[in-house]
């Protein structure tokens, strides 16, 4: 009995220094990584588990001290150069307190935030550290000043928004083909032929591979008082069969089915993956509803089905038809806006297909057909010419515009005739 209990002791002896040796463990620091914005540049730390850290300033030469009490490093101590103009360099350094300090190297005086991150979608719980570029005065009039003189020759503003970036994959495939640079590189096809219209002027909501919050997404196209805007992604999903492009503008309401539904959440929960802060995340409700929205949403509809037809014209891949859901990127809802997944990275043929160069040209070539075709429907500030089809009316057409019967009939002089011609040029105010 007595050699049984010494057993019984030993055992559980052994399970509570195990305990014990789990719950006193070190945080390790895995990987310190880092991407360079236009107005910022971000520190990403990557840590085995949840810990409270300290930061401050110090002076000559400028730097930015981050403590991390209790955590190692799973590599030795090291420098990471930078040279971006906003940081110079981040060094590491093992305390013997059994603190890690992660020293970022300034040019000047910094303006910066910090905060912590959950695990989320595959990310570890992470310390984000963001320099701050503070834009002037100067440059913010000088954007004022550029879309003044858009507006006055009536040009129409294309914002671009590729889809995801920096510490935010999107969609990954293989472990190797990620979402972000594929969508980025359509995207840059698309403003290399949008670029040869005298008529648009073109932006992008990312110029490189960095992550740019859903609400910066909005603010961008706010700025720069867009008469459009496309956000392009690309899709995965559970089943390896699904496959094909989906167009998507924004519902008030809810979501067209539950595929649109989950499709939304994912996409939502972009800024958690990339790394903004909760408190960081405007109050994306808080535009009021009144007809200027009406007016976007209906616009919103009629170049989702524009996108639709071209891509399903192209014969580029499989088309799903239009739907509506929740899409927090497509909520700036000033202007016409909508969301192209265009196909599925989990299927092997979509895959194929979105890795080739030539079909990302032909998908750009897709989407740009789409946008012209809007601006002749809904020039801004000018007349837009409908070319009459096989089956359409007035009621039809005037309903698609979002005018009256007799607007057309007295723009077109049609007198009080309802008679039209397949190929009719009609002008819709």
């Amino acid at each position: 009995m007595a050699r049984c209990l010494l057993t019984i002791l030993i055992i559980l002896g052994a399970g509570i220094a195990g305990i014990a040796g789990e719950a006193f463990a070190a945080t390790e620091v895995v990987g310190i990584r880092y991407w360079t914005a236009p107005d910022h540049t971000r520190i990403v730390i990557d840590l085995t588990r949840p810990s409270t850290f300290t930061h401050r300033t110090l002076t000559d030469p400028h730097r930015v001290v981050i403590e991390i009490p209790g955590t190692v490093f799973v590599n030795k101590a090291r420098r990471i150069k930078v040279n971006d103009g906003l940081i110079d360099r981040i060094r590491t350094n093992a305390l013997r307190s059994g603190t890690a300090q992660i020293v970022v190297d300034l040019p000047r005086v910094p303006a910066y935030k910090t905060f912590a991150l959950k695990k989320v979608k595959g990310k570890k719980d992470r310390i984000v550290i963001d320099i701050l570029r503070e834009v002037s005065e100067a440059e913010r009039a000088a954007v004022r000043k550029r879309v003044t003189e858009l507006k006055r020759k009536n040009k129409a503003i294309v914002v671009i928004d590729p889809g995801h970036g920096g510490e935010d994959p999107g969609a990954v495939a293989s472990g190797k083909v990620y979402e972000k640079n594929v969508v980025f590189q359509v995207c840059q096809e698309m403003v290399k032929l949008l670029e040869k219209d005298s008529h648009l002027e073109v932006f992008l909501t990312r110029k490189g591979d960095y992550s740019v919050s859903l609400a910066k997404r909005q603010q961008v196209a706010r700025q720069l008082e867009a008469d459009l805007f496309m956000s392009v992604h690309a899709n995965a999903a559970p089943a390896s069969k699904a496959r094909g492009a989906e167009v998507f503008f924004l519902s008030m309401k809810g979501a067209s089915d539950a595929a649109a539904k989950a499709l939304a959440e994912a996409e939502n929960e972009a800024d958690l993956v990339g790394g903004v802060s909760a408190d960081a995340r405007g109050d994306i409700e808080a535009i009021l509803f009144d007809l200027n929205r009406e007016d976007a949403l209906r616009k919103s509809s009629a170049l989702a089905e524009l996108v639709h037809d071209e891509l399903k014209r192209s014969n580029l891949t499989r088309i799903r038809k239009v739907k509506q859901a929740r899409f927090a990127v497509l909520k700036t809802i000033e202007m016409p806006a909508v969301l192209v997944e265009l196909g599925f990275l989990s299927n092997s043929t979509d895959r194929r297909n979105l890795c080739k160069t030539s079909h990302q040209k032909a998908l750009a070539a897709a989407l740009v057909a789409s946008i012209r075709r809007y601006f002749d429907r809904f020039p801004p500030g000018g007349t837009a010419v409908h070319v009459v089809a096989r089956g359409e009316n007035l009621w039809r057409i005037a309903r698609a515009h979002g005018v009256t019967v007799q607007d057309l009939r007295r723009l077109n002089d049609l007198g009080d005739s309802d008679r039209i011609l397949v190929g009719q040029k009609l002008r819709i105010q």
